[in-house]
C-alpha cells in the first residue's frame, strides 16, 4: 500500500468515526415536550396556572433550569428591543425521571405551577410569554434548550390536565366551578 492509499484510508476512517460519533450524540440528547396550553383553576389563594412538561426519553434528565418571562417588544430608534420581565415559577424540578413503560405514576411528567398568569399575558398586542427549559441528558451530559411561547389569553384554558403522557385536558369539574 502506497502513501496516498494510507492517507486516504486515514481520512475516510476519521470521517466515518466522526459521523458515527455525531449520530450517537444526537441519539442521546434530551427530548422534552412542553404543553401548548396553560391550565387554570381557582384555589383558595387566587388563580393557579399549570404548564405540563414531559420527558420523552427513557433516561432521566437533570440540571433542569426553567425561565418563564414576559416579553414586551419596545420600538426604539435603532429597531425593536425585546424587554424581558421574569415571572417566578414555584416548583421547578431539578431532575425528571425517564419514561418507563407501564408506569402508572407517570414520573416523567411534571406540572409547573404559576399564580395569576393572566395579569402577565394580557398586555399589548405584541406582548407574549416565553417558557424556556434547559435540561441535560444523564448519559451524555449534553444539554438542550426547549422553548414554548404563549401569545394571548386563548392559550390559558379553565380546565385541568389528565394524568398521563399526553396533553389532554378535562374541561369540566375544575375546582372553583359550580
Amino acid at each position: 500500500m502506497g502513501i496516498v492509499e494510507a492517507v486516504a484510508t486515514g481520512v475516510f476512517s476519521s470521517l466515518a468515526a466522526s459521523i458515527l460519533w455525531l449520530a450517537l450524540f444526537r441519539a442521546v440528547r434530551p427530548k422534552i415536550d412542553i404543553s401548548a396550553q396553560i391550565t387554570e383553576d381557582a384555589t383558595g389563594d387566587g388563580r393557579r396556572n399549570q404548564i405540563k412538561i414531559i420527558n420523552r426519553t427513557t433516561r432521566p434528565v437533570y440540571d433542569i433550569k426553567i425561565e418563564l418571562s414576559e416579553i414586551r417588544p419596545k420600538r426604539t430608534r435603532g429597531g425593536i428591543v425585546q424587554r424581558k420581565f421574569l415571572i417566578p415559577v414555584e416548583n421547578a424540578p431539578f431532575m425528571l425521571p425517564g419514561r418507563v413503560r407501564r408506569d402508572k405514576e407517570y414520573a416523567n411528567c411534571y406540572r409547573l405551577t404559576i399564580h395569576d398568569l393572566r395579569a402577565h399575558i394580557n398586555g399589548g398586542d405584541s406582548d407574549y410569554l416565553r417558557l424556556r427549559v434547559l435540561a441535560r441528558d444523564s448519559l451524555s451530559g449534553i444539554g438542550k434548550v426547549f422553548e414554548q411561547r404563549y401569545y394571548d389569553n386563548d392559550d390559558i384554558v379553565r380546565c385541568r390536565w389528565i394524568m398521563g403522557e399526553s396533553f389532554d385536558i378535562i374541561q369540566g369539574g375544575v375546582e372553583g366551578d359550580n
